[in-house]
This record gives structure tokens, C-alpha cells and sequence, in this order.
């Protein structure tokens, strides 16, 4: 089982991961913040002994997302499964200066079409 997943360096996309490892799938993680991708993906290696392939990548730039799709092409690689859990908590939106609290849904809407556009390029 070949799988990919996007928002892997964090939170339910690690867990995902970690579970994909656990059960011996060869996994593609992506997330914008490469540090901890690179993270995950020693730990995975190392703990499970799976195969790994980890690319930074931030969805809501699509310079990135085709850059990644080009890896993926070059490589030839065929998913069995996509778990596209990338998101930004509703809380830590960045704010303009000033701003507390949660951000008002319009400032997600943006978001929420990257999901899909990606999702559908992913597919």
C-alpha cells in the first residue's frame, strides 16, 4: 500500500502516519513546515522501518503543489490511498496586528478552495 499524506508533520496527519507506518505502508508525507516533516520522517524510518519520502510543500501556493506533482511524476509513483488532512486551525489563522480571537469564516473561504483545488490535483 502506497500512501499520501498532506499536513503530515502534525497533529492528525502524524497520527495518520504513524499508523500507516505501524501497519508497513510506504508512505509520501507532505507539510509546509519541512523541519518537522524531516522529523517524522527519520522517526518513521527508524521505528517501523518503512520506506519514506517526504517533500515540503505548501498547498495554498501552487508553484509548490507543482512542484511536487513534477517529483511525483518524475518518480512515477501511484498512491493506493490519499489522506489529505492538511488545514489550519481556526484559532491561529494569521491575524492582521492587534486582532485576538478567532478569525471571522470569511478569512477561511481561500482555504477551503485550496483543499479541493488540491485535492483534485492530488486525485
Amino acid at each position: 500500500m502506497h500512501v499520501l499524506i498532506t499536513g503530515a508533520a502534525g497533529g492528525l496527519g502524524r497520527a495518520l502516519a504513524v499508523e500507516c507506518a505501524r501497519r508497513g505502508y510506504r508512505l509520501f508525507l507532505t507539510d509546509r513546515n519541512a523541519q518537522a516533516l524531516c522529523h517524522i520522517q527519520d522517526g518513521l524510518c527508524r521505528q517501523f522501518g518503512v520506506q519514506v519520502t517526504a517533500v515540503p510543500c505548501d498547498l495554498t501556493d501552487s508553484a509548490s503543489v507543482d512542484a511536487m506533482l513534477d517529483q511525483i511524476d518524475r518518480a512515477q509513483m501511484q498512491f493506493d490511498m490519499l489522506l489529505n488532512v492538511a488545514g489550519l486551525d481556526y484559532q491561529s489563522v494569521e491575524k492582521p496586528p492587534g486582532v485576538r480571537g478567532p478569525q471571522p469564516p470569511e478569512a477561511l473561504i481561500g482555504f477551503g478552495d485550496m483543499r479541493v483545488k488540491s485535492a483534485k490535483s492530488l486525485a
